[in-house]
C-alpha cells in the first residue's frame, strides 16, 4: 500500500452536467483511473452486482473484486448496507442548504466516523490495486467531496457546469440504463432548474476554498485538449499523456466506472460535439421557466455556458 494518500481528481456539479465524458477522457491518461460515480459503490456494486464500465458485473470485473479483498483484509467483513445508508445520507440534496453553515457541515461528517475511514482506505486500495496516481471520481455531490477532503485524501475538485436549458431537457426526457433497462429522467424542468441552482451554488460554497477549477461542458467538447491539460495540472500532473484527440473525435477505451450515465459504456472513437437540442426540443413555456430560475446564477457562469 502506498504510503502517502492517492490524488483525487472529484468532479463536482449538478446531474447531466457532462461528467461521464470528462470522467472516460480522464480515464484515458496514464497513472488514471476513472471510477466513475463511486459513492454509490456500496449500493449499485456491492449491493445490486450492477455492470462495471468494463462491461462485467461487479463481482467478476478485474478490479473490484481485488479491491473489496483488500478492504475486508484490513477492516474486517464490511458492512455494505450500512456504508450505503451512510452515503445516501450524505448525498440527500434537500440538506444542501444547511450545510452552507461551516459547524453543520463538519457535525454531518463527524458523526460517521467509521464510513470516512472505510472511504479513506477504500481509494487508497483503488490507487493500490490499479497502480493509479490519481483516481478519478465524478460522483458530484458535494457533500461527498467534502467528506473525501475530511478523509485526508489529496482531493482537486473540478466544478463542471452546462447550460441549464440543457440539463433540463436531457433530464426530461426518459432514457433507460445500459445494465439494468431501468428508466431514468422525467424530472420536471422546474425541478431541474431549482436544483441547478441548489446544487452549483453548494459546489462553490463547500468545495471552491481550494484546488477548485471550474470548467463549462461547452469548452470540454469544443477544446478538449486544453480542458483535459488544465485538469491534469490542477492535479499537479502536468506532464499526463494517453488521451488520443484528433480534431472532434477522442478515442475511449473501457474504465472502470461502478455507476453513472449510461455514456460510460462508450467506448472506440467518440465525436465530440456540444449537445444544444434545448434550442430546438425544449418548449419556449419551459423555456422561460428555466431562464427566470436560473437566471442570476446563468450570468455568474455566462462566460462557461
Amino acid at each position: 500500500m502506498s504510503a502517502a494518500a492517492p490524488k483525487v481528481i472529484y468532479v463536482a456539479g449538478f446531474a447531466r452536467c457532462g461528467s461521464t465524458l470528462l470522467g472516460s477522457m480522464l480515464g484515458q491518461l496514464d497513472g488514471f483511473v476513472n471510477v466513475g460515480e463511486i459513492h454509490m459503490i456500496w449500493s449499485r456494486g456491492v449491493g445490486d452486482d450492477r455492470s462495471c464500465g468494463c462491461g462485467l458485473p461487479f463481482s467478476e470485473c478485474e478490479v473490484w473484486p481485488t479491491v473489496m479483498a483488500r478492504l475486508a483484509n484490513e477492516n474486517g467483513a464490511l458492512n455494505a448496507e450500512l456504508l450505503a445508508e451512510k452515503g445516501r445520507d450524505l448525498s440527500r440534496t434537500r440538506r444542501l442548504p444547511l450545510m452552507r453553515v461551516d459547524r453543520l457541515r463538519r457535525r454531518a461528517v463527524s458523526s460517521i466516523p467509521n464510513y470516512i475511514e472505510h472511504t479513506r482506505r477504500l481509494y487508497e486500495a483503488i490507487a493500490d490495486v490499479t497502480d493509479a496516481r490519481v483516481v478519478v471520481d465524478t460522483s458530484k455531490v458535494p457533500m461527498y467531496g467534502y467528506a473525501l477532503r475530511e478523509a485526508g485524501l489529496d482531493v482537486s475538485v473540478v466544478h463542471l457546469v452546462r447550460d441549464p436549458r440543457a440539463v433540463a431537457l436531457s433530464r426530461l426526457v426518459r432514457k433507460p440504463h445500459a445494465d439494468t433497462r431501468a428508466q431514468m429522467g422525467g424530472k420536471s424542468v422546474v425541478d431541474s432548474a431549482l436544483m441547478w441552482n441548489v446544487v452549483n451554488g453548494a459546489v462553490e460554497r463547500i468545495l471552491g476554498s481550494h484546488d477548485y477549477l471550474r470548467i463549462g461542458y461547452r469548452g470540454l467538447v469544443e477544446d478538449p485538449a486544453s480542458a483535459i491539460a488544465d485538469i491534469a495540472a490542477l492535479a499537479g500532473e502536468p506532464d499526463a499523456t494517453g488521451l488520443s484527440i484528433s480534431g472532434d473525435r477522442v478515442k475511449l477505451l473501457p474504465t472502470h466506472t461502478v455507476f453513472g450515465n449510461p455514456g460510460r459504456f462508450d467506448t472506440g472513437e467518440i465525436r465530440l460535439r456540444l449537445d444544444d437540442r434545448w434550442r430546438a426540443e425544449l418548449s419556449s413555456r419551459r423555456r422561460d421557466v428555466v431562464e427566470v430560475l436560473t437566471a442570476s446564477r446563468r450570468r455568474r457562469y455566462a462566460d462557461l455556458i
